[in-house]
């Protein structure tokens, strides 16, 4: 038609000017994010140095039937993730190796445009605009997120495939999606949650939180049609944790538990105590008690983790959740009408019970702020979903959403997991000053303290590294008698204890109850080296134990070991 043509015209060039006016803000906040990163200087945080780092190392250099415990426990965690963490500082200088990693966590920012594009053709917004860039922003007020960019920290890392399977749970209950194209989004969130939940086993909780936003929506309009997409999720999630299942088989194979050392309660390796390791200290005591945390959340607490942190969307999200569900409440008795039909609705529907669920089960059961990422990114627009319900008035909602970016901006503290300043620096992340008689010569070692285990890709590779504390963290008589074996098979190797300075005198008398009593004539000759920006910068030494001392002593064990 000859009307048609500058029609068609006009769309194009609105769509043109959307997709530029995108990606020119995805841009400028991944620019101000690389500033922000640079700003902060060289990750230096306790888990880096005590498992992180050592873990990709192993990984890519498969040490762990070679090593015994050498970064405690957390040696045995999924080190799929931390193999980018170890290639970037093994590879590159800074700033260099933190933006390659803070590039891979931005990849979250197009999939939150995307998600918040969904979200407003469900609101009735005709086009993108104010609400939508303003909800954006408020969800990257995010403080725990921001505190990861660029470090070895990797729930903002896998919080990409979370946010990717809620963009595909969002698109598959949209009332226009047809039952093929419907059952491909299932599967594809499927495949990414089930790729979150094998590379960090706390992102389960959010597999239930996307089931929930599947089922309820369709549920309404179709009840087959729900039970058939929530199956298709089920078995696909199953197929996204087979790809990196072969860790959980090796863990079984060799620990006798598929996620060792974690619920040794359930599956009982004789190499751990059977016990479930958790985070009680984190755990709400009651329904009080994570009232008043939400509340502390406004000007900073240390509720939830290590380090305060402030996030004062952690209260305006309940608050407002309480007071959507009274209003919708209020509407139904007065006049018959819902907040939500049966059609219209359905994703944001979907979303709130993404983000009610999965907040539910990590109040419940984690309580670990960190694991809460993928939800805390996507608050600003659970905010401005129930604000919108609440007083349906886009005008004054972006007045709303304007004084909430505010107020969490005043309010916003930001953790810091230990950085310094190493601008322009040379490749040596943290600053190694290894005597060459360690990285020449290959030994055996018995480590003692944390953290150090960053240490091990320093030194000669045919070295060994064992865990000396393992009275602490695992079944001390079945660890011995590894190390012990481990040690009888390479007796021409020298024996080294590796440790602080300062913890030299309890790393000996841990030696000497395994049977490997390090003489106080050899202390004097005591290698000391140096680790700049790190926890114990400085302050490291390995100690040669004397091969003419008493061998080891007999550990007797109840336990049957290999």
């Amino acid at each position: 038609m000859p009307g048609g043509q500058p029609q068609e015209i006009s769309r194009i060039k609105r769509f043109s000017t959307l997709i530029c006016s995108s990606w020119t803000l995805i841009g400028t906040v991944g620019l101000l994010v690389l500033y922000f990163v640079y700003q902060r200087g060289a990750d230096t945080n306790w888990d880096l140095e005590c498992y992180h780092y050592y873990n990709g190392y192993a990984l890519l250099h498969w040490r762990f039937p070679l090593d015994i415990m050498p970064a405690g426990f957390q040696t045995y965690f999924n080190p799929v993730p931390n193999l980018l963490t170890y290639i970037a500082y093994s590879s590159l200088p800074f700033p260099f190796d933190a933006w390659l990693i803070t590039c891979v966590q931005l990849l979250c920012l197009p999939l939150l445009w995307l998600i918040g594009l969904e979200i407003s053709r469900d609101l009735g917004y005709e086009k993108p605009g104010v609400a939508l860039v303003l909800a954006f922003l408020l969800s990257l007020a995010a403080p725990v997120w921001m505190s990861e960019l660029g470090t070895s920290f990797f729930s903002s890392t896998t919080a990409v495939f979370v946010l990717l399977s809620l963009l595909c749970c969002l698109r598959s209950v949209a009332p226009s999606t047809t039952p093929r194209t419907r059952d491909r989004y299932v599967a594809l969130a499927g495949v990414s949650i089930g790729l979150a939940f094998s590379m960090k086993l706390s992102n389960g909780l959010f597999e239930v939180g996307l089931l929930s936003a599947i089922i309820l929506p369709l549920a309404f309009r179709n009840i087959r049609q729900a039970i058939r997409s929530s199956l298709i999720f089920c078995i696909f999630s199953g197929v996204g944790f087979a790809i990196n299942g072969w860790w959980y088989v090796y863990l079984a194979k060799e620990w006798g538990n598929p996620v060792f050392p974690l619920y040794n309660a359930i599956f009982k390796s004789s190499y751990f105590p059977p016990v479930n390791l958790g985070f009680e200290k984190f755990n709400f005591e009651s329904i009080s008690s994570l009232i008043k945390f939400l509340v502390s959340c406004v000007n900073g607490t240390a509720r939830t983790q290590e380090i305060i942190f402030a996030d004062a969307r952690l209260l305006i999200f309940p608050v407002l959740l309480v007071i959507c569900f009274l209003v919708l409440g209020v509407r139904v008795i007065i006049s018959g009408r819902r907040g939500f039909s049966q059609t219209e609705g359905s994703v944001c529907v979907a979303f709130l019970s993404f983000c009610c669920v999965s907040f539910a089960l990590w109040a419940k059961i984690l309580a670990g702020q960190r694991y809460l990422i993928p939800v805390e990114l996507v608050l600003g627009f659970a905010i401005w979903i129930l604000a919108i319900k609440i007083y349906p008035n886009k005008k004054v909602i972006s007045v709303v959403l304007a004084l909430c970016i505010v107020v969490a901006l005043v309010k916003i503290k930001v953790p810091n997991w230990g950085h310094y300043l190493a601008k322009n620096k040379p490749i040596n992340h943290f600053g190694m000053q290894i005597p060459p008689e360690l990285i020449n010569q290959p030994a055996n070692y018995l480590m003692y303290g944390f953290p150090n285990a960053f240490i091990i890709p320093y030194l000669h590779p045919d070295s060994r590294f064992y865990r000396l504390e393992t009275d602490t963290i695992a079944s001390p008589s079945s660890f011995a008698k590894l190390i012990h074996n481990a040690l009888a098979k390479r007796p021409n190797y020298p024996l080294r204890l590796l440790t602080f300075k300062l913890e030299l005198e309890a790393a000996r008398s841990t030696a000497a109850k395994l049977g490997y009593p390090l003489p106080e004539a050899k202390v004097g000759s005591c290698l000391h080296f140096f680790a700049t920006g790190g926890h114990n910068s400085g302050q490291y030494v390995s100690c040669e134990i004397s091969l003419d001392t008493p061998g080891p002593v007999k550990i007797p064990t109840k336990n049957p070991v290999k």
